[in-house]
């Protein structure tokens, strides 16, 4: 049945959209915690002067007690990245999705190149060449920052300055084909022609159900 096969999946991501919210605040909780740990522990366990660490260069610099523990969280960042690049590119062949998906998926690939890996790769090999490991960080983070803020936003401003911003058909990828000739038929794998017709009604509907499917608590 089809409404009971609609409703199933409404359920699954309803399900799904609650086990995310609370894996974020159990996430951040946990790092709250971790950060007050350490705050509270770092000057009963050791001296001041385990802190303080001879540089390459012969300068002596203070090493924080977090830098193992952001190493780890690095290395879930990218192993996350990782898993949803590759759940995430299956979408790029679907209709009826949002074109900022599109663009996500292609950030992804930017994020991991220039986030969690230099900063996994700046921690194991420049851990004692300080200045080197600041200004390795911050330009490829902010290369990467950068490249991300244009992935994600460069359509929407460039839609508003052409005054189509509230046009659904601009960020919606839905396309309807003509008919194949030797089959007969708009699903067959042939090259067919795009038809150019306006598909907002449908697209809007889409977008409602969208809605609809992400919205746990409604509030009247």
């Amino acid at each position: 049945d089809t409404n009971s096969s609609i409703i199933s999946c409404i359920r699954q991501v309803h399900s799904l959209l609650i086990e995310i919210y609370i894996v974020y605040v159990v996430y951040f909780i946990s790092i709250f915690i971790i950060f007050i740990y350490h705050l509270l522990n770092q000057n009963n366990n050791k001296s001041n002067d385990y802190y303080i660490v001879k540089n390459n260069n012969g300068d002596w610099i203070y090493k924080c007690n977090l830098e193992e523990m952001n190493f780890f969280i690095n290395c879930f960042h990218l192993i996350v990245m990782i898993l949803l690049l590759i759940n995430g590119r299956k979408l790029l062949k679907y209709q009826g999705v949002f074109k900022c998906t599109k663009y996500i998926i292609y950030s992804l690939y930017i994020g991991i190149a220039f986030g969690p890996i230099v900063n996994i790769t700046s921690f194991l090999f420049l851990n004692n060449q300080r200045y080197a490991r600041i200004v390795f960080e911050f330009l490829l983070n902010s290369i990467c920052n950068i490249i991300l803020l244009l992935l994600v936003s460069w359509n929407k401003v460039y839609f508003i300055l052409k005054k189509e911003g509230n046009n659904p058909n601009k960020y919606f990828i839905y396309i309807t084909y003509e008919k194949c000739l030797i089959h007969n038929s708009e699903s067959c794998e042939c090259d067919k022609m795009i038809k150019n017709e306006d598909n907002s009604l449908i697209i809007i509907k889409y977008i409602n159900f969208y809605k609809f499917c992400t919205t746990i608590i409604k509030f009247d």
